[in-house]
């Protein structure tokens, strides 16, 4: 545990010299967008090579086009701004020095407040294709990892000002009322798989920040919908699993769902015996990866090579905090015992009870 903290103070230091980021730093991509405006192109998407232009862009799910998604990519930025939120607004929480929260203040302002460098509070242009869709619905899902931005605020709060904080809720439900309202939210949140999962946490995410518990109870009865349709008695993820890497997609689903679900403790709603103790599906599908990850007879994905555990890190950390199940298991597979670490700086170490603190809506294995 020891070890871990001082990692994790070690790339926070790293992270106190790390530039500014904005949307305004990449070049606009789209004529119909402006520089404000957060860009990504579909990561499964490539030229056609039936074609002299190479439009309309087709698909190979599970080969992943990088060209668009380098180091100054909006996309790939905004995973940056959210990593290092996170090591820097734990950092403080652990250290009480004030240069790590002043570190998250300005990167949040610059990347959401700042009127020269601020994004819209929109994804309208996220994941598009060439010559199919300036945007899609699935961009939505690149910003998962806004709920870590979130916490790493809560974590700083008593170092920001009304302003500061006025000015970011205020984008928050500019953007909240977009994913509830627009076209592309509403299309998002209808998904039969971990996009739509991923909506539901987000929309429940950005509720308990803006003390909307209206909107959390929503997304929390759409989730109920969502984990009987999605997962099956024994644990099968059936979207899923009709996908080029099956485990890793069932992890990522769970990963979300189990997000939602320590949410959800905090409103009297236990999703994970849903829907009910004999038949507790959030549970079920954990053990079924946990029980299946060496039958590769299952995972046939023509692009998962092998097994990679470490997104079961957080769904499995969350059980234990609550006494339902073991991180043992784990410990034998290489890709996850770095994060097991982690995510411990999240549990009492003893006990492995999650830190009442911290709001359990990170995940530690960004």
């Amino acid at each position: 545990m020891q070890n871990a903290l001082s990692e994790l103070i070690a790339s926070a230091d790293r992270d106190l010299a790390m530039p500014l980021l904005s949307v305004t730093q990449s070049a606009p991509l789209l004529p119909d967008g402006n520089a404000h405006d957060y860009y990504s192109v579909g990561p499964y998407w490539w030229p056609n090579p039936e074609t002299s232009n190479g439009l309309p862009w087709i698909k190979r799910d599970g080969v992943r086009n990088y060209t668009y998604r380098g180091e100054t990519s909006d996309n790939k930025m905004f995973y940056r701004l959210a990593d290092a939120s996170m090591r820097l607004s734990l950092a403080y929480y652990y250290t009480g020095e004030s240069r790590y929260a002043e570190k998250v203040e300005q990167l949040i302002h610059y990347w959401f407040i700042n009127e020269d460098t601020a994004m819209s509070p929109h994804l309208n242009f996220g994941q598009g294709v060439p010559g199919v869709a300036n945007g899609r619905p699935y961009g939505i899902i690149e910003f998962r990892h806004l709920l870590a931005i979130l916490d790493s605020v809560t974590l700083i709060s008593n170092t920001t000002n009304k302003r500061f904080d006025d000015s970011l809720n205020a984008w928050m439900s500019d953007f909240l009322t977009w994913l509830l309202e627009s076209p592309l939210g509403q299309e998002e949140a209808n998904q039969h798989n971990n996009h739509g999962t991923y909506h539901d946490t987000l929309v429940a995410g950005i509720g308990v920040y803006l003390s909307k518990s209206d909107v959390v109870m929503l997304a929390i009865e759409r989730n109920k919908a969502r984990i009987v349709s999605q997962i099956k008695v024994n644990g099968e993820q059936p979207h899923e699993l009709s996908r080029t890497r099956p485990f890793h997609y069932s992890a990522f689903n769970l990963l979300a769902f189990s997000q939602l679900a320590a949410l959800a403790t905090h409103f009297e709603e236990d999703l994970w015996r849903y829907p009910s103790d004999d038949d507790s599906r959030l549970i079920s599908a954990i053990n079924y990866l946990l029980a299946n990850s060496d039958n590769k007879a299952l995972w046939k994905g023509s692009a998962e090579q092998e097994i990679d555990m470490s997104h079961l890190v957080t769904p499995l950390m969350r059980l234990k905090g609550l006494n339902k199940t073991n991180v043992e298991p784990l410990l034998e597979h290489k890709s996850s015992q770095a994060n097991l670490l982690f995510c411990g700086l999240f549990f009492d170490a003893h006990s492995l009870v999650p830190n009442t603190e911290v709001e359990q809506t990170f995940d530690c294995t960004l």
